[in-house]
């Protein structure tokens, strides 16, 4: 990794969304901490000289416990935290493990990584967090039934994303969350409309220029801002 360059940590590399948000930023001459469940089984895309493999399973509290100390000192100027789960469910099928589950990834862990790496980010010129939420997640952008798990930790998630670009505004650190879409993955299913590289290349634009953005703001993955 060139200490001359930018430095993105981006959590959930392993497929999906996030291999293609490491693959896009390695294009464009950023280091890349690619958090990732099995450093020894990943895709050859992040087999890269400017992509540092981070063991990081965002279900497990050791995992993030250690991010502080894996990466003491080191610049990030952003986080993109993009690890998440989807599970199906509706009124007949909710249990409460899955929608545990559910929260403590896509909520909880957003805030635990910012808690651990804040240091890290106010060391960073760009001082930017990403939560890869979801329309799913919003009360007036977003209108269904069922999927009750996914959509209340989405919506958990945008409430910490708030909570947070208030409480770090005087640290000059902007947090944000975006709707990447719905996308072309495992998560997203064979329905979905937008492939996962569109995606990736529209938010690398959207917070590359981070001067651009506005902190505390929930924006689609092609810069439109969306209701909470």
């Amino acid at each position: 990794m060139n200490n001359h360059k930018k430095t993105v940590l981006i959590t959930g590399c392993s497929q999906g969304l996030g291999l293609e948000l490491a693959t896009v930023f390695s294009a464009n001459c950023w280091n890349v901490i690619a958090g990732v469940r099995n450093v020894n089984s990943v895709d050859s895309r992040l087999q890269l000289a400017n992509i540092r493999l981070l063991s990081l399973d965002v279900q497990k509290s050791e995992d993030i416990s250690n991010i502080s100390q894996e990466l003491a000192s080191l610049p990030i100027d952003i986080i993109i935290n993009n690890a998440g789960i989807f599970k199906e469910d509706n009124l007949e099928i909710v249990s409460t493990e899955d929608m545990l589950e559910m929260y403590c990834t896509n909520a909880i862990a957003p805030l635990l990584i910012t808690q651990k790496l804040i240091n890290n980010i106010i060391l960073g010129s760009n001082k930017t967090i990403v939560v890869i939420s979801g329309r799913m997640g919003s009360f007036d952008s977003y209108s269904g039934t069922g999927f009750y798990g996914y959509r209340a930790s989405k919506a958990a998630a945008n409430m910490l994303t708030k909570i947070m670009a208030h409480d770090l505004s005087d640290k000059n650190v902007k947090v944000i969350a975006i709707h990447p879409g719905w996308i072309k993955t495992k998560m997203g299913g064979k329905n979905a409309k937008i492939c996962p590289n569109k995606s990736a290349n529209s938010i690398f634009k959207l917070i590359n220029n981070t001067h651009e953005i506005e902190t505390g703001v929930f924006y689609t993955f092609e810069g439109q801002k969306l209701k909470w």
